[in-house]
């Protein structure tokens, strides 16, 4: 006869088990999603490609290197955002750096919201930190990012009040800090001080704000190359943070298919021909798309191979000291 604790004993093996299994379903899903994004991405770059053999895009060529240093920048202060909101449940390393790499591959897939579920798999299956906290994590940021956002394109919008846009403006950065400190004191589990968790804040939306201006000056980098002379950097900024709101408010579609370009028709209308802004746009995206590619490819290889020869090396010292 099995006793209380014979039956404890099975229900956690079975427990286990499934758990198991649960992981190993995970696993394949970001392996699944990881190969989908890639298909994908070929398939945006040959349909784009061909469609730009069409017009003349050479004058466009030396910005795409500026362009492109850009935007690599822009996803190493992303990185340095996420992995701040994650600072209170593991310290970054190397695996993070890696899974953040092929975060920025699933971004691409269709549907818009793949990359949330690939990185809470990526996350369960390869650290401790538990999936409710990943997902909370993926909404916090969206939240300041379009915050952040909105406080860049207010004071900018033609005909509203410079008063009202700027108080608005003011009220949606300081939300974002409210927020940002609510989550650093529910995370740190202690009272670490109001000046602790002000800076942790700050970082997280300097970090947002930081990329926004570099989006800006990529889009004057484009907008002057194809002729718009008289494109200032403020005009830039407030397409970008408009295009940045709304494309991470329709978290359906892929990397804001489509709203980018259409924001940047709009806004370069007066000093651009529209069919000028559609290239701008869509060269902006195949830029960042290629990007991608090469920090996904690189970063994810890199990153695993760094994180494997820590764990050798760390195997190596505790049989080291094991000897000793």
């Amino acid at each position: 006869m099995k006793t209380l604790r014979d039956l404890l004993q099975s229900w956690m093996d079975k427990w286990r088990s499934l758990d198991q299994r649960v992981k190993t379903a995970l696993q394949w899903l970001g392996r699944l999603l990881m190969g989908a994004a890639f298909v994908y991405i070929i398939w945006l770059l040959v349909r784009d490609g061909q469609a730009l053999f069409e017009i003349d895009w050479l004058p466009f060529l030396p910005a795409t290197v500026g362009v492109m240093i850009l935007y690599m920048l822009s996803l190493g202060l992303q990185y340095f955002a996420w992995t701040r909101l994650l600072s209170f449940q593991r310290k970054a390393g190397w695996l993070d750096f890696a899974i953040f790499a092929r975060i920025v591959v699933m971004k691409r897939l269709p549907g818009g919201v793949w990359h949330w579920v690939g990185r809470a798999s990526l996350y369960n299956t390869s650290t401790q930190v538990p999936t409710r906290t990943v997902m909370i994590a993926n909404f916090l940021e969206i939240i300041l990012i379009v915050l952040v956002s909105t406080s860049f394109l207010l004071p900018g919008l033609a005909d509203f009040p410079p008063l009202l846009g700027w108080l608005l403006s003011l009220l949606a950065m300081a939300a974002a800090v409210v927020i940002s400190v609510i989550w650093v004191r529910d995370q740190a589990g202690a009272k670490l001080g109001w000046r602790h968790d002000l800076g942790q804040a700050l970082l997280w939306l300097g970090s947002y704000a930081g990329c926004l201006l570099l989006g800006a000056w990529i889009l004057l980098l484009y907008g002057q190359a194809g002729g718009a002379a008289s494109l200032t950097f403020s005009l830039a900024l407030n397409a970008w943070a408009i295009a940045a709101a709304i494309s991470y408010l329709i978290v359906f579609v892929p990397a804001g298919l489509g709203i980018r370009e259409l924001t940047f028709v709009m806004v370069l209308g007066p000093y651009l021909p529209a069919t000028t802004g559609l290239v701008i746009g869509v060269l902006i995206r195949l830029a960042f798309t290629l990007a991608d590619v090469i920090w996904g490819l690189a970063g994810w290889g890199f990153g695993e191979w760094m994180h494997r020869r820590g764990l050798a090396r760390e195997k190596q010292n505790s049989l080291s000291e094991d000897r000793e």
